[in-house]
């Protein structure tokens, strides 16, 4: 579905929360292609010619949904073990093989495990290169991965080629996307924007940029792609006209086939991996009516079976598509099957008859002059029928409706449903007009004034209306635009058969056939020597004489068959050329290559040649989206799809290259124009290297993009205790089989302001429904000891923060108390979620119906929703049924639903079962509002550095440092920590209780506060912090403006002084101690959440405030220790902080001694910028996943439920990529060491814990952390 840009303010533009996304990025992608690894979906192409198999670059954006398998991007096997592939590993690393399998490969140290958020991969290739180790380049996010000492992760792997070595990539072998030999390693994720250079070797900059510290996608379509490059938007534009093609693959049950942007009149279905006969379905006669244009056995019969009534072959006409039933004719399990589509008169035709009164046994209504009065009309509900009455014979008749024959004079009532009668009988612009309801019951049209002058109106659900323009009345759909029409009508051996087919030019091509009798199907083609000739459709043979007496007109065909028997119920489809759209026409053969013209490019061409024996050979660009078009069909055989040498297309026509057409044969073409602008398998290159689907279809392109990234259930943070499988681009939700509790979690939070909707469709649970969506506040969420989120059953489910609707029952759950809230629901429903962030009202509607008349789920607890980060929950307690989500990107609901709605929020994004409520959005980043930070290296940075034992400066950041903590990683030693307020060489150490180091007499540490660094000195203790031969790591703070505050002043009771940093929720404040309890103005606007305090002048241990566990002025923490939360003894502080003061108590030297200086380092949290928050760990190697909101560049954690656990750092700096490995603690000197297995992830919107250590992730043990961010979440790239 195609994504429908912003209004007004265009893209994000005025009125929309997030202001103008637009304007952010320089490139708008419009849509993704979603790939899910159950329903083995991939892309394939075999090129035509070899390109470079030297030189090539392939870039691509890829949002993972599934870690922990196999899972291939791009491959190809030309044979002889030369495998070549680009693909992610079950480690979740990513591997570039491009010779040998295994030889010249590589494999990153960097591991791909962010569900939430885009990545950027571009791999270059040129083994033409002098110096071995530019052959081959792996990018990520715009990083050079070789690069380590510029935030590159290196390589586990690394084995370049040698010089001029040759890569499978390029060469006429099948390429793949997202598989392995077609059989296996299927992506499961979003894959956006692929380029292929085939050719050039180009650097990342050819595809993106950097802005603010985010990498984002440039516009490529300047770019030069080489022979066999491409270039893949997977816009798909769902809106075509006349005909279509589709393709699927079988599944034996039921199954829904959309995407052909209108609803088919005529389908005509084959069978391509298996001997099965064509099966041709139409609107006219219905869904389980059928035809064989093959005869109904192996073809080339001398006639061909008559209708055949089968409800599992096809069973409705939709409005986007058609569902096939269990046939392996038409749904055979894992067959490839393919339909071509054409659209005639539709659902909702409009038909004007011209009405007149004659005298015929007494006055009688005629219609359109035809030769027999009060006829039996066809009416086809849905269709809009005027009967015009202005013609002067009608004075005095109104002719109006009823259920009973001959109406009012039968005793009957005038029908009056969809019923408009304007003017007077026999005066200009009279006329009765009817619009037929869906399940209308048989009509009779009559006069009001006199008895027996109307007839029989027979409302069908099977399309087509009567048509008068023959001598024999005849059914038709007509589409007199596209030049194609379906007619049935009676066979009469009494006259000549005149019948009318509809539209307003003569036929071109005819195939027509009785549904009564075993006949064959006569062909009627305007390229034929002489229109009493036919061809047999059903038949290779040769032109011979037919049966139709002259050359149709434009509005009656002539057809004679002494075979047929009087009464026999006969079909027609015609078609006529129209400009631009279809072509039937004929050609003589020259042995070679010879372009026809049609003055299109086709969509389906098909040859059959009629001065002597030949198949009917049927080319589409669905089967093959780029040329040759080699796939070759039978409109006459059963047999399966063959490769031949093909024929191309080009954008005014084809060519069949001489297969087909020896020199002087006479060749009869039909052709049919591709309508669509856009289909998400074509390159948009100029080189028209398009891709074949199998298992992807129309609904699959979405408008989840890198940028305008949507919402979707976020894999970090599925626990594994918890049984439950996401699939379907991570919007399904699927329990095990075990029972109990069961719970996925959002990737994106609730943002605190605005209006935002999303849906959820219902699946089935045993008898019941056991879906049940639900909000939580993410700290009670973080912080619940078992069942984390969990708000059904239980007593740990009592929960003053969060709320769930109990779908089985139409109930609310708040507390662990259950009430009434609407109806209840069943299996396919859709629950629409509207959330007032600004009141924390949520409401529900269940098919676009508000519930509890109107009133909000979660009124209750509104005010403890306000104001806070909050989750969207789906829970599942027992039941087995797969409950779907759309967050505004699939409207399909991942296929369940047959045709994808268009219903965008007020700003233009998403796609919805049900237009969201006034000023409500989709949960997009288009929609989120700004951060105030848009590149937290602004504010914050890690800096690596080297030592080298004299005088340095480290530079390269964005700011100048007022805060500066530098620790050797090489070797142990003290942590230092210094800041612009206390002034150069004025030294603290973490993990020590001593009091400052004034080390201006012995030259150490930071001397100067530089505009974009600082400078070092080499001093006594150089080897602390510049130690020649030793790396170091610094983490920098922009703490801003100074200010001074007296006592008294402010709310504070003692005197201070510092710098604040308003924007980023950071001061620094010195102040000195009066020994009496007292408050201290911090220089922010927001209360703090977090406070490193310490006695300049005395040993005294650090002492820390922080808001998830110090509830009470006895309640702190000691950061040069191991202690747990230390509580019940002296008071340290003096009431929780407010947004002017922080207090300290007057009984503890370690805060506030007479006369002794201090200084604190003071935080809160900023959305999108830093975090101040606790979690409850869960002893699992899949462990907790804590939401910050951001993409984290430094975090700090500590176990607060028993003592023996340190300070662990954490940063992006010493690892640049996901996985988090090199750990330093600020309560320890030690040298830098890795963790033995995996134990933190930093992701796109927070950090997920890896493993069971005591010091991050204990059972049952609660945890405090500060973090900052390197982007926010509404920008960041994934990690």
């Amino acid at each position: 579905m195609s994504l429908i840009q912003g209004t007004g303010g265009g893209l994000g533009g005025a009125g929309a929360p997030g202001g103008a996304l637009g304007n952010f990025y320089s490139h708008l992608l419009d849509q993704s292609l979603k790939f899910n690894d159950s329903s083995n979906p991939l892309l394939k192409r075999t090129p035509a010619s070899q390109g470079s198999l030297t030189t090539f670059t392939f870039s691509f954006w890829y949002k993972r949904c599934t870690f922990g398998t196999y899972q291939e991007v791009l491959h190809v096997y030309p044979g002889s073990g030369e495998r070549s592939q680009i693909l992610f590993m079950n480690d979740d690393t990513l591997k570039v093989e491009l010779e040998a399998a295994n030889t010249n490969h590589f494999i990153t140290n960097m591991e791909f495990r962010d569900s939430s958020a885009w990545y950027n991969v571009v791999v270059t290739f040129d083994s033409t290169n002098g110096t071995e180790a530019n052959r081959v380049k792996i990018y990520v996010n715009g990083v050079d991965q070789s690069d380590t000492a510029n935030g590159g992760d290196g390589f586990s792997t690394a084995n370049y080629p040698s010089q001029n070595a040759t890569s499978g990539f390029n060469t006429t072998s099948q390429h793949e996307i997202s598989t392995y030999d077609e059989t296996d390693y299927h992506l499961d994720g979003y894959l956006a924007e692929v380029n292929f250079i085939d050719g050039t070797a180009l650097t990342a900059a050819s595809f993106g940029e950097t802005k603010d510290g985010i990498w984002i996608p440039i516009d490529t379509s300047g770019l030069t792609f080489g022979t066999n490059g491409f270039h893949l938007t997977f816009k798909d534009d769902v809106v075509s006209e006349g005909f279509n093609s589709v393709t699927w693959r079988g599944t034996g049950a039921a199954n829904s086939i959309s995407g052909l942007g209108f609803q088919p009149d005529f389908v005509w279905i084959k069978d391509r991996t298996d001997a099965v006969v064509n099966y041709l379905t139409d609107s006219v006669r219905g869904a389980d009516k059928e035809y064989y244009s093959d005869g109904g056995t192996n073809g080339n019969t001398d006639n061909a079976l008559a209708e055949y009534t089968d409800t599992n072959t096809l069973t409705t006409f939709d409005a986007d598509g058609f569902t096939v039933g269990t046939s392996t004719g038409t749904n055979g399990s894992a067959d490839d099957m393919v339909a071509w589509c054409w659209e005639a008169g539709g659902p909702t035709p409009s038909q004007t008859y011209t009405v007149k009164v004659v005298s015929d046994s007494g006055n009688k209504y005629r219609f359109d002059d035809f030769g027999t009065s009060a006829v039996t009309l066809n009416l086809q509900e849905g269709g809009t029928y005027t009967f015009d009455q202005s013609d002067y014979s009608n004075t005095g008749h109104p002719l109006r409706f009823s259920t009973t024959s001959n109406g009012t004079h039968g005793g009957g009532s005038e029908y009056t449903t969809g019923v408009t009668t304007t003017g007077t009988p026999g005066s200009a612009g009279a006329k009765t007009v009817i619009t037929v309801a869906s399940g209308a019951p048989t009509l009779y049209y009559y006069c009001t004034q006199h008895s027996g002058m109307g007839g029989q109106a027979n409302t069908n659900s099977t399309y087509g209306s009567t048509n008068f323009d023959g001598n024999i009345l005849s059914t038709v759909s007509a589409n007199t635009s596209k030049g194609f029409s379906i007619v049935n009508w009676t066979y009469s051996t009494s006259a000549d058969n005149l019948v009318g087919h509809g539209l307003d030019s003569a036929p071109t091509f005819m195939i027509l056939k009785s549904r009564t009798n075993v006949f064959n199907f006569d062909v009627y083609h305007s390229g034929l020597s002489a229109a009493t000739k036919r061809l047999i459709l059903n038949h290779n043979s040769a032109e011979q004489t037919g049966f139709f007496d002259t050359a149709p007109t434009s509005t009656v065909f002539e057809y004679n068959v002494s075979a047929l028997n009087n009464g026999d119920n006969t079909m027609a489809y015609c078609w006529h050329d129209v400009s631009g759209y279809s072509k039937f026409g004929s050609f003589t053969g020259n042995g070679g290559s010879q372009e026809i013209t049609v003055g299109f490019e086709p969509a389906l061409v098909v040859i059959k040649r009629r001065d002597a024996t030949s198949n009917w050979h049927v080319f589409d660009n669905t089967r093959n989206p780029a040329n040759p078009r080699s796939s070759a069909l039978n409109w006459d055989r059963t047999a399966a799809e063959a490769t031949n040498a093909g024929m191309t297309f080009s954008s005014t026509g084809f060519n069949d290259n001489g297969w087909i057409s020896d020199s002087g044969q006479e060749i009869l073409y039909m052709a049919w124009a591709d309508t669509r602008e856009a289909a998400f398998f074509k390159d948009v290159s100029s080189n028209g290297n398009h891709w074949t689907p199998v298992n992807l279809d129309y609904r699959d392109s979405v408008p989840d993009t890198p940028t305008n990234n949507f919402c979707t259930f976020n894999k970090s943070a599925v626990d594994s205790s918890i049984g439950v499988t996401l699939s379907k681009g991570n919007l399904s939700v699927t329990p095990d089989a075990s029972g109990g509790f069961e719970a996925a979690v959002a990737s994106f939070t609730l943002p605190r302001t605005g209006k935002w909707y999303w849906e959820y469709r219902t699946g089935a649970g045993g008898s019941s429904i056991y879906g049940r969506p639900s909000i939580i506040t993410v700290d009670e969420y973080l912080t619940q000891t078992s069942n984390a989120g969990e708000i059904s059953g239980g007593s740990s489910a009592s929960n003053p923060n969060g709320v769930l609707f109990t779908a089985n029952d139409g109930g609310k759950r708040i507390n662990n108390s259950d009430s009434s809230h609407g109806s209840a629901v069943s299996a396919g429903d859709i629950i629409g979620n509207a959330y007032n962030a600004d009141t924390g009202q949520w409401y529900i509607y269940i098919n676009n119906s508000i519930q509890a008349s109107g009133a909000a789920i979660s009124e209750s607890i509104k005010g403890n929703l306000t104001g806070k980060d909050v989750y969207i929950l789906h829970e599942r307690y027992n039941g087995n049924g797969v409950d779907m989500y759309n967050f505004g990107q699939d409207s399909s609901f991942g296929g369940l639903v047959a045709t994808a709605n268009a219903n965008a929020d007020g700003n233009g994004y998403g796609s919805f079962a049900y237009a969201p409520p006034s000023g409500y959005l989709a949960l997009c980043s288009q929609n989120l509002p700004n951060p105030a930070i848009t590149d937290g290296t602004d504010h914050f940075e890690a800096l690596k550095y080297n030592g080298n034992s004299s005088t340095q400066s480290i530079s390269s950041l964005n700011f100048s440092p007022d805060f500066v903590w530098t620790k050797r990683r090489s070797a142990s030693a003290s942590h230092y920590l210094s800041d612009s307020v206390r002034g150069g060489h004025k030294v603290l150490f973490s993990e020590q209780d001593q009091g400052e180091y004034d080390s201006a007499s012995n030259d150490d540490g930071v001397e100067s506060f530089d505009s974009n660094g600082f400078t070092l000195k080499n001093g006594t203790y150089v080897n602390d912090y510049n130690a020649s031969g030793s790396t170091y790591i610094a983490w920098n703070w922009l703490a801003g403006t100074a200010f001074s505050n007296s006592a008294g002043a402010n709310g504070a009771s003692i005197a201070s002084s510092g710098q604040a940093n308003t924007t980023a929720g950071f001061s620094i404040v010195s102040y000195t101690g009066t020994g009496s309890a007292g408050t201290i103005k911090h220089g922010l606007s927001v209360a703090p959440e977090f406070i490193m305090l310490k006695n300049r002048d005395a040993s005294d241990a650090w002492r820390v405030y922080h808001s998830s566990v110090s509830t009470s002025d006895d309640k702190y923490l000691v950061l040069s220790g191991t202690n747990g939360l230390i509580s019940g003894g002296s008071d340290k502080w003096n009431g929780q902080p407010t947004s002017t003061v922080f207090g300290v108590a007057g009984s503890d030297d370690s805060v506030n001694a007479s006369g002794e200086d201090y200084i604190s380092y003071i935080f809160h949290s900023v959305e999108g910028y830093s975090k101040v928050g606790s979690y409850i760990g869960n002893g699992n190697a899949n462990g907790v996943f804590v939401h910050t909101g951001f993409r984290p560049a430094w975090v700090m954690i500590k176990q607060t439920s028993a003592s023996g656990q340190w300070w662990g750092i954490l940063d992006n700096a010493r690892d640049p990529g996901n996985l988090m490995q090199q750990r330093l603690w600020a309560n320890a000197s030690d040298a830098e060491s890795a963790y033995s297995t995996d134990e933190y992830d930093f992701l796109s919107n927070g950090f997920k814990l890896k493993g069971s250590y005591a010091s991050i992730n204990a059972s049952g043990a609660t945890y405090v952390y500060l973090a900052f961010a390197q982007s926010p979440f509404k920008f960041a790239n994934a990690r």
